[in-house]
């Protein structure tokens, strides 16, 4: 830093003109910082603003080190640079609590009426909140808030406590932590709207946009403070994909212990439209995962045209060219022999000639499991869309072929189920594919679907029995 400060006073010495041009760009930049405190600038950005100032083209920007220097002469402790190692120095300018006092109490030795002397204490309190906003608040607006931070001990933690203690003294009523959480991230987002990302005002956003798809919306509540803007939103779901997409299951998911269920079906929307233009014919697929577990991303936040998600979500399509040979019989494997007591159904039967109440066929499926190890609640995970039609047999194969190396990739089986149509094609692709790890998929129907075929093959045999 000395070294370079010596070399800016010789050069000075050499160039009175070049220091001259220097000294007025580096005043229009300070009067940028003033006006443009509500940014996060850093001193790259400052010695930026700087070049642009400069009038002559032999003329050169202070350096990070002299600059910094010079900000702290310019402006003394009434300026806050946070250094860290390894990343840019974020300037903010702040004002000394003493400084804010000594103000106050010049105001009040002076004449004036009571409504002068209240505005004077307003003004000072909205002064020492804002320094306290500055200094204490966190700016980070290079990923998104993770969940934890949407929390209410989290959501408290963040805002300061003067404007803690404000709104506390403010409202009134039993539970209004919930109410000093949501109204100070507001405040918060209000006094730096680019230097902070309040996690509520974005997961409001986010919440809404997911809940009514309604841009009216999202802008309205941005415009009175309490969330994000509509773009910000789109921003966040683009980046959001893009972090999902390398690893649609999570690289921390533990299939120790868990089991994981693959399901495809068509997503077709307006398949019937006067004109039959804007059709959609797809193939969505899911991942069930039982029990189910979550898995915890940090989203960086980048501009739209950085994220490329087709590509990272792309399911390669593999043109199903098979012999024309089609398998008009398809031979199924002996399922297993599942082990069921019909004991239970007499016992049921029986038990309605006691005395005492006896209950129904569900409660006595849960009598009798009460106590047995649930594996609970499963987690669903979204995969990628197909843009093709369904039925199409290239369609179920590069299905097919996604789900298989998606579950090679976790070291599990991959168990696939599919309604009636589709089941019955995707079986056909297994058993004519030379791909052995398509041979090893363990294909299923639907239980809708299953079912359905009961009750279709009871339908059947009782045509024109009269029981119709």
């Amino acid at each position: 830093m000395l070294q370079t400060a010596c070399i800016t006073i010789g050069l000075a010495l050499i160039y009175p003109s070049r220091n001259h041009d220097q000294n007025q760009a580096f005043f229009k930049m300070c009067h940028f910082l003033e006006n443009h405190d509500e940014e996060k600038l850093t001193i790259s950005d400052l010695r930026g603003k700087m070049n642009e100032f400069l009038t002559d083209k032999d003329s050169h920007p202070y350096g990070n080190c002299y600059l910094k220097v010079k900000l702290k002469e310019q402006y003394g402790e009434s300026i806050y640079i946070a250094e860290g190692e390894g990343l840019d120095d974020i300037v903010t300018m702040r004002e000394k609590t003493s400084q804010i006092l000594q103000s106050y109490f010049k105001c009040t030795n002076q004449d004036g009426d009571e409504e002068s002397q209240k505005r004077a204490i307003l003004e000072t309190a909205a002064r020492l909140i804002k320094s306290d906003i500055k200094i204490n608040v966190p700016s980070n607006t290079k990923e998104y808030p993770s969940t934890d931070a949407l929390r209410l001990d989290s959501a408290l933690a963040f805002i300061p406590d003067t404007l803690s203690s404000f709104l506390n003294s403010l409202f009134t009523g039993k539970d209004i932590l919930r109410k000093v959480a949501s109204i100070g991230k507001a405040i918060i987002q209000a006094v730096r709207p680019r230097a902070v990302l309040a996690p509520l005002q974005i997961g409001l956003a986010v919440q809404t946009h997911h809940l009514y798809r309604s841009k009216f919306i999202v802008d309205t509540l941005c415009e009175m403070g309490f969330c994000s803007s509509y773009g910000e939103v789109l921003r966040f779901e683009k980046n959001a994909a893009d972090c999902v997409a390398p690893d649609m299951l999570g690289e921390d998911i533990d299939m120790k212990d868990a089991t994981l269920l693959f399901a495809a079906d068509n997503v077709d929307h307006n398949v019937l439209t006067i004109d039959g233009k804007g059709t959609f014919y797809g193939m969505g697929m899911i991942g069930a995962m039982t029990p189910g577990q979550s898995t915890k991303r940090i989203d960086p936040r980048r501009n739209i045209s950085e994220v490329n998600i087709v590509d990272k979500t792309k399911v390669e399509i593999i043109e199903h060219r098979f012999s024309g040979h089609v398998h008009r019989t398809v031979k199924f494997q002996e399922l297993p022999k599942h082990v069921c007591d019909r004991r239970i159904d007499l016992l049921w039967e029986l038990s309605f000639n006691f005395k005492r109440a006896t209950p129904n066929w569900q409660g006595m499926m849960h009598t009798v499991h009460r106590g047995s190890e649930h594996p609970g609640q499963s987690s669903v995970l979204y995969l990628p869309i197909i843009d093709m039609y369904s039925g199409d047999k290239t369609c179920i194969l590069s299905t097919l072929e996604f789900l298989s190396n998606l579950a090679m990739k976790h070291h599990v089986v991959p168990i696939i189920t599919f309604d009636q149509p589709l089941y019955w094609k995707a079986a056909e692709l297994i058993i004519n594919s030379p791909n052995n790890n398509l041979k090893e998929i363990v294909l299923m129907l639907g239980c809708f679907h299953t079912f359905m075929n009961l009750l279709g093959a009871i339908g059947t045999l009782m045509k024109g029995t009269g029981l119709q």
